[in-house]
Order: C-alpha cells, then sequence, then structure tokens
C-alpha cells in the first residue's frame, strides 16, 4: 500500500469518527421514454460521514461567504468527486454546495473540502 492509499484510509477513519452524518443528493437524467415523451430523472443519494466547520472571517472571499459552512468528506467514500449540482442534507437542513477544493495525494483524492450554504 503506497501513501496515497495510507492516508486515504487514515482520513476515512478520522472523519468516521470524529465526523457526523450527511446525505449528498445528485441529480441522474434517465432515458427518452417513447411511452410518456419525457426523460426521468432519478436522485441518487449516499450517506457519508462529514466533519462540518465554520468559516472564520480570514476565510471569507467572494465565493465563500458569511454563514457557509465546510465539509469535510473522505474522498475514498464517494465514487466521484462532488460537484455544485449535487445538494447536502445535514441537520434536517437542506444545503447547496458552491466550491469544492481537493487535497491530493500521489494524484489520488484524499479529502474534498466541500463548502455549503444553506437554501432558503
Amino acid at each position: 500500500m503506497g501513501l496515497a492509499d495510507a492516508l486515504r484510509n487514515v482520513s476515512s477513519t478520522l472523519v468516521g469518527t470524529f465526523g457526523t452524518t450527511a446525505t449528498l443528493r445528485k441529480i441522474q437524467q434517465g432515458s427518452f421514454n417513447p411511452a410518456t415523451g419525457a426523460i426521468p430523472e432519478n436522485m441518487i443519494q449516499t450517506v457519508v460521514s462529514a466533519v462540518v466547520l465554520e468559516y472564520t472571517n480570514r476565510e471569507l472571499t467572494e465565493t465563500i461567504k458569511a454563514g457557509d459552512l465546510k465539509m469535510l468528506i473522505a474522498a475514498a467514500e464517494l465514487v466521484e468527486k462532488p460537484d455544485s449540482t449535487w445538494t447536502v442534507v445535514w441537520n434536517n437542513t437542506d444545503y447547496e454546495i458552491v466550491l469544492v477544493q481537493t487535497t491530493y495525494a500521489e494524484s489520488l483524492p484524499v479529502v474534498y473540502e466541500v463548502t455549503i450554504r444553506g437554501t432558503k
């Protein structure tokens, strides 16, 4: 096992131990149904462990606003990197994904830092 695999395992263990549960939702387009003339949408939900933190005032930018939250997710828990088309349910509240930053080791994703913003 290389360094990247070891770091992925450690991040999964730490986030799983110290994190909370969140649900990531992604809408996936189905195939065209000629009988109905519609393209159905399927919601794919993935339950993950995540560490949720508040941003400090120094971290606020044009993209990261006051009230946004930082969610750390072990990359090993996901098949693909989340993006802004996904949504998050955490603590019975819906959030949109604003930004996703990835920490890599040996070109493998280890942790996703996901900026989430409450929907109104």
